[in-house]
C-alpha cells in the first residue's frame, strides 16, 4: 500500500476568499516544499492554483501530522484570520492516489475538464524535482498521473464544451443576450 498523503483546500471546501489567501506563488511554493521535504515528507510536491492548494507527499516513517501541516500552510500565508482547519481535507494511500488522478484529469475541477490543471500539476512536479523533493515512489506516481491526465483528455469528451470558468461565462452570456458583439463587459478579479 502506498503511503501517499494528500492535504489541502479546494473549491469543494473553501470559498474564493479563502482559496485566494492560500494561493502560493512559484517562489512561495518552492519555499514550502523546501521546508516540508525532509521535515515531514521523504518526497513531496505542492499544487497551488486559483481553485486549490494541495500538498502531496510520502510521510516520513509512515506518519504525517495533518494538524501540523495545516498550521504550516496557514502560517506560511499569514492566513489565520481567514483560513480555518475545517477548510482542509485530507486523504491517504489509494484514496490520495485517486484524488491526484482526478485532479490531473480535470474531473475534480470547478469546471469539469479544466484544461489548465494538468499543466499546473506538471509544473508542481517539475518544481519538486528541481528541489530534489521527488524520489522514486512519487516520480513513478507522477509519471502515471500525467499519463492518466493526458489519456482522459484524448480518450473521452471531457474537454468538449466549457473547459474554463471564462468559457462557461461566455456561454452563459450567449444564452442570455442575443448579440454579444454589442455588449460591454466588466471583468472583476483574477
Amino acid at each position: 500500500m502506498l503511503n501517499l498523503h494528500s492535504i489541502g483546500i479546494s473549491h469543494h471546501t473553501a470559498s474564493l476568499d479563502v482559496r485566494e489567501k492560500m494561493w502560493m506563488s512559484l517562489d512561495e511554493t518552492r519555499e514550502a516544499v523546501k521546508h516540508l521535504h525532509g521535515r515531514y515528507f521523504e518526497e513531496c510536491m505542492l499544487v497551488s492554483t486559483c481553485n486549490r492548494t494541495e500538498l502531496y507527499g510520502i510521510g516520513k516513517n509512515g506518519n504525517v501530522a495533518e494538524a501540523e501541516l495545516r498550521r504550516f500552510l496557514i502560517d506560511a500565508k499569514s492566513a489565520g484570520d481567514t483560513v480555518k482547519p475545517e477548510h482542509f481535507t485530507g486523504s491517504i494511500s489509494d484514496e490520495a492516489v485517486r484524488h491526484l488522478f482526478r485532479v490531473a484529469a480535470g474531473i475534480d475541477s470547478m469546471v469539469i475538464g479544466d484544461i489548465q490543471i494538468l499543466g499546473q500539476v506538471k509544473e508542481a512536479f517539475q518544481v519538486s524535482t528541481e528541489l530534489h523533493a521527488m524520489g522514486p515512489v512519487m516520480n513513478r506516481l507522477m509519471q502515471s498521473t500525467l499519463h492518466v491526465g493526458k489519456r482522459v483528455r484524448t480518450e473521452t469528451s471531457i474537454c468538449e464544451g466549457a473547459v474554463s470558468v471564462s468559457y462557461a461565462a461566455v456561454e452563459l452570456a450567449s444564452k442570455i443576450f442575443e448579440d454579444l458583439s454589442r455588449k460591454s463587459v466588466l471583468l472583476i478579479g483574477a
